[in-house]
């Protein structure tokens, strides 16, 4: 059946792992001896994990605005995948050390694009 669909079915790829489980398990082998698959899933951890780091001090740095009583700077949005740990590191230092808000828009000057 999987020769002759041109696009694979849930049904068909349900039998097709089933199949590939039960061959690995009579040779001892898994998805990790195929270097292809190895270095595909190799990548995907390395992604999630550099995600889940940025969502985490993301959502680190508006708490720290929020209970400083701040609010990020326009242009400085928390949520832009552009903005890497470094910039959302400096805007946790900028929370913790702004005096207010104006400060704070100074200390983040530098993280905004020009105008």
């Amino acid at each position: 059946i999987a020769l002759n669909e041109g696009e694979l079915s849930a049904h068909t790829l349900s039998i097709l792992q089933r199949v590939g489980a039960t061959l690995g398990e009579r040779s001892g082998t898994g998805p990790d001896d195929d270097p292809q698959m190895r270095a595909h899933r190799r990548r995907a951890r390395q992604e999630g994990r550099a995600e889940g780091l940025r969502s985490g001090m993301a959502a680190m740095a508006r708490h720290m605005l929020a209970q400083r009583g701040l609010k990020p700077p326009a242009g400085v949005p928390l949520d832009d995948p552009e903005l890497d740990e470094a910039a959302l590191l400096a805007i946790v230092d900028a929370a913790m050390d702004a005096e207010d808000q104006a400060d704070l828009e100074v200390r983040l000057r530098t993280l905004r694009p020009p105008r």
